[in-house]
């Protein structure tokens, strides 16, 4: 691929989209309990003031609706991630770095 042929801007307002997505959703990734696949939920406690970790199988009800958070986060990890690999492979500086330097402004 030639080098700078997708614009620094489009990787810069990508990058803020993810993280303003990632930002937006729950911390739940998925996990193992045993040998079960598992969600892991993250939240929290203001009278501890410590995250606590929660984790549920399939027979938890909630299971459904906690995978799919699960699913969803780990997509955009995953588009995050080649972003970043994809800006090194092509451009010199830290993306997070020129990207703190911008804002994205919607049009709604």
């Amino acid at each position: 691929m030639n080098k700078g042929i997708i614009s620094p801007e489009y990787y810069i307002g990508r990058y803020i989209y993810l993280q303003e997505e990632l930002s937006k959703l729950p911390r739940v990734t998925f996990n193992h309990l045993g040998s079960y696949e598992a969600v892991s939920i993250v939240i929290y406690d203001p009278q501890s003031r410590k995250d606590v970790r929660k984790r549920i199988t399939e027979r938890n009800p909630q299971w459904e609706q906690y995978r799919q958070i699960a699913e969803k986060r780990l997509k955009l990890e995953d588009q995050l991630r080649k972003t970043k690999a994809s800006w090194k492979s092509e451009y010199r500086g830290s993306l997070e770095q020129i990207a703190s330097e911008y804002t994205i402004i919607r049009n709604e």
